[in-house]
């Protein structure tokens, strides 16, 4: 991926945390156990 991140008509807001630093207990719908499943390959 290239260029900024922007928020569009899918979120309101955008953010970049470092892998240590995801707040999964913020995260909306099944976005943690997806981020989770991905970060244990």
């Amino acid at each position: 991926a290239y260029g900024e991140p922007r928020a569009r008509s899918d979120a309101k807001e955008v953010h970049i945390f470092k892998l240590e630093e995801i707040p999964f207990e913020k995260l909306v719908f099944d976005h943690d156990r997806i981020l989770k499943d991905y970060l244990l390959r």
